[in-house]
């Protein structure tokens, strides 16, 4: 009876094979072990996560006329301003406010302007609110807005008083209030009608409600300057 003897080679092969299970079996434990640590790591504050009901968190809107101070009412004692001061600082309604306090004439400075008149706040110089510019893109500020001049310079005219706008009127009883002056440099509502520096009389209750135009629309039975008509003319009027 013969037998066989080993060759080389398939001693090298049946090496082989020991070594490729060697490492199959080295790599299965390892991923085992990795597998358990990732789950004593982080399995239970998953489970504690998924195993509570999902609740709907609300997002909270700010309106975009959020001052600085993050005050959305006047603090006790500041002065409010009111309708009566909105008007006595236009010529008309519509009209650009005049400048009411001391500026430096020293050519046109629109940062040193919008630097209290784009987002506000309290001023404690004057125990009051900083009026916001609604139109902020609008960078000559003293082209249309001017300090207030009596020193006797303009000979007297026949201007007369205008009518102002009315206000509460509504399509329906019951309906949102319609707005009762043009639109125009006037797109920001909230920049006057929200916040502590806001007329105290138009000041909105719900300035979380950014898109004012979804309910309230301009009053077109008033054309934009109708009710700029000299009184005197009313009985023209068709």
């Amino acid at each position: 009876m013969s037998s066989k003897k080993a060759t080389p080679l398939t001693g090298a092969i049946i090496l082989g094979g020991f070594v490729a299970l060697a490492l199959v079996v080295l790599f299965s434990v390892r991923g085992m072990l990795q597998s358990q640590s990732h789950d004593s790591h982080h399995g239970s504050s998953w489970k504690e996560v998924h195993a509570q009901p999902h609740v709907a968190v609300a997002p909270v809107a700010q309106p975009r006329a959020v001052l600085a101070s993050c005050e959305s009412t006047p603090r006790p004692g500041a002065k409010v301003r009111t309708l009566r001061e909105f008007y006595s600082r236009r010529a008309y309604p519509g009209a650009p406010p005049v400048i009411a306090h001391d500026v430096q004439f020293d050519g046109v400075i629109n940062d040193d302007c919008l630097s209290c008149h784009k987002d506000g706040g309290f001023v404690p110089e004057y125990n009051a609110y900083t009026p916001v510019t609604p139109h902020p893109e609008m960078g000559n500020c003293r082209q249309c807005h001017v300090a207030q001049t009596d020193d006797g310079l303009f000979k007297e005219t026949e201007w007369a008083d205008s009518m102002l706008p009315k206000r509460g009127r509504q399509a329906i009883p019951g309906g949102p209030l319609q707005i009762p002056h043009p639109l125009q440099f006037r797109e920001n509502c909230l920049a006057c009608h929200a916040g502590p520096q806001a007329v105290v009389e138009i000041r909105t209750s719900h300035p979380e409600r950014e898109n004012c135009q979804q309910c309230h629309v301009v009053d077109h039975d008033l054309p934009p300057y109708k009710s700029l008509i000299d009184p005197r003319m009313a009985h023209v009027e068709k």
